[in-house]
């Protein structure tokens, strides 16, 4: 950022003594640059927010499969705990996904999934202790809606700004206050100079400013902005859960569905 902005200040100089001092159309700079990079910068976001939607829904889906453990049967801690910690393991899977370099996002994709399965596995343990197959519908419905917003998340890390406009975004942005330099040497030219510098100067951090701020939103899951989502959950999360406990009783009866049988 200062090198671009120090650089059209020398340009800005160079051109005054050079003579080439020149009026530009300064609606070129929002046409060419500030309209691609608003756009990019938008949809970058709107990503970010995305995510941030399905991983509400993870953690929303995840402490109902665990209350459905707690609360569904009369088997005691066995499933309770169960249920806990695979509540647990799920959300450690998904951040570690998240957070593994390229190489080892292979391994981790089979950590996530090999925690879906083991969900998945748990119901046998549910129906043997007595949870009706309609509920377990229910909490396979819960299971298919966990992948589902993971997979939504993973296609945000994978599918982002197009690469053609992030690099014609880039290009502009770093070349075009050098290339206004004649127009910066001709503001305030000749009673008051320093505005011309001052000009040229403001362009530069402005202009690679915005770009700074696409490449920080454009990955919401490296952990290096402070704007990321915070994935690394679990531990915090499963205490959550695990302090709210009810007083110990009888399950929860699981409620009726009345169908209509009006045409």
């Amino acid at each position: 950022m200062v090198l671009v902005a120090a650089l059209a200040v020398a340009g800005t100089y160079a051109c005054r003594r050079a003579g080439l001092i020149v009026d530009l159309p300064a609606d070129l700079v929002g046409i060419a640059v500030i309209f691609p990079v608003v756009f990019s910068i938008a949809s970058a976001y709107t990503r970010r927010e995305e995510a941030l939607r399905s991983f509400a829904a993870i953690k929303a889906d995840a402490a109902s499969l665990y209350y459905a453990h707690r609360d569904w049967t009369a088997a005691g801690r066995d499933l309770r705990d169960n249920g806990a910690i695979l509540v647990e393991e799920l959300l450690e899977a998904i951040g570690a996904y998240f957070g593994a370099p390229p190489e080892g996002q292979r391994l981790a994709l089979e950590r996530v999934y090999a925690a879906f399965s083991a969900i998945s596995a748990s119901y046998r343990g549910l129906l043997d202790a007595g949870v009706s197959r309609s509920e377990i519908s229910r909490l396979g419905a819960y299971l298919r809606e966990l992948m589902t917003e993971f997979e939504a998340m993973r296609n945000f890390a994978h599918y982002r700004t197009p690469i053609t406009l992030r690099s014609f975004s880039r290009f502009f942005l770093t070349i075009f206050p050098l290339l206004f330099t004649p127009y910066f040497a001709l503001v305030g030219y000749p009673e008051h100079l320093a505005i011309g510098y001052v000009f040229a100067f403001t362009y530069g951090v402005v202009l690679v400013g915005l770009d700074n701020v696409q490449e920080e939103l454009e990955n919401p899951y490296d952990g290096l902005g402070p704007d990321d989502l915070r994935l690394t959950i679990a531990h915090e999360f499963i205490g959550l859960l695990t302090t709210t406990q009810p007083e110990d009783g009888p399950p929860l009866e699981p409620r009726t569905v009345r169908t209509s049988t009006r045409v």
